[in-house]
């Protein structure tokens, strides 16, 4: 319901201007260069991470595989969206299980535990060695989404 605004900044900085890059290996680079604060455990997850990221174009090079018009609103309207602590409280009734990468600059430690005061049953779990946002793929939250999904 709350995200760092020097995270959410970083990452309109980055998403608003295409970085076509010539090859794998650059766009890799440059990938790490642009968010140094995502942490991933292995080589193998970052060329995965990678290869979402960035697609072929028409003329061989590899621009980024979205529409960077999608920063345009974000720009206009700010980390302001509206009171989604509101809307969070609303959920209080269901049962939640929240993830947040321990190196994450987006969901702050601080707004993790307060999600939790705001609902005392929030299953939460940090994943050490990760950033923002985890793969979902790690043994640890696929135990936690296992065993969350088992109990609901």
């Amino acid at each position: 319901p709350d995200i760092s605004a020097l995270g959410f900044r970083h990452i309109l900085d980055v998403i608003r201007r295409d970085r076509p890059q010539p090859d794998w290996d650059t766009a890799e680079r440059s990938l790490r260069a642009l968010f140094p604060g995502l942490v991933f455990r292995d080589a193998a997850t970052w060329a995965a991470v990678t290869r979402n990221t960035f697609r072929t174009g028409s003329d061989g090079r590899l621009p980024f595989d979205w529409d960077v018009a999608v920063a345009r609103p974000l720009l206009a309207r700010g980390a302001a969206s509206g009171d989604l602590w509101r809307l969070f409280r609303a959920a209080r009734p269901f049962p939640m299980l929240a993830l947040r990468g321990a190196e994450s600059d987006v969901l702050s430690a601080e707004y993790f535990d307060r999600m939790a005061v705001e609902k005392p049953d929030l299953e939460r779990l940090t994943v050490a060695g990760t950033g923002h946002a985890p793969m979902l793929d790690e043994p640890e939250i696929v135990s936690a989404i296992d065993d969350f999904l088992d109990r609901i």
